[in-house]
């Protein structure tokens, strides 16, 4: 997987991603600490905000689909 890609399941996988207050919610996963510490580091001098590095710790995913609602009429 290329880094900053979009994984479907990211189960036993941690990630980080910077976020500054003020701007756009962060939308790019770092895959290793070190890209985003450099990533935060940027975006500090770039907007003479602070830049936080945001880890993964938890995820909670759908196992399977809802099932559907089914309707039964109990008068005819």
């Amino acid at each position: 997987m290329a880094p900053n890609e979009y994984a479907p399941s990211l189960c036993g996988q941690t990630f980080w991603m910077v976020y500054v207050e003020g701007a756009a919610n962060p939308i790019v996963k770092h895959w290793d600490r070190r890209s985003a510490c450099s990533e935060a580091e940027r975006l500090a001098r770039k907007t003479h905000k602070p830049a936080i590095v945001l880890q993964a710790v938890r995820i909670c995913e759908v196992a399977q689909p809802t099932p559907p609602i089914q309707w039964t009429d109990l008068y005819v």
